[in-house]
């Protein structure tokens, strides 16, 4: 029902552990997917990480969800023409730690 009310130009990143005990083992975020699909939803993306649970910006590993997020934002950023600030904001964090 709410998936209907969500503009099916949106651009939608699922993110789960591979034995991800709130997602029953990554096997809800495939349903999540199946029923974006049904509703005309196209613009999704599911990413699976394996040997990873629920918390996967904080398990071993936790480099490639990071890596995988960041090219995702820088990717959208460059897309719609925010690169440039986006790397300003980079820059300027880098004085601030």
């Amino acid at each position: 029902k709410n998936i209907k009310t969500i503009n099916e130009e949106t651009d939608i990143f699922v993110v789960v552990g591979e034995h991800d005990p709130v997602s029953d083992n990554a096997k809800r975020a495939y349903k999540l997917i199946d029923s974006y699909k049904k509703n005309e939803h196209y613009k999704i993306k599911l990413k699976v990480y394996k040997n990873m649970r629920h918390e996967i910006l904080n398990e071993d590993g936790k480099e490639e969800p990071y890596k995988d997020i960041l090219e995702l934002v820088c990717f959208f950023l460059f897309q719609k023409e925010y690169l440039l600030f986006f790397l300003w904001l980079i820059y300027k964090a880098r004085f601030f730690q």
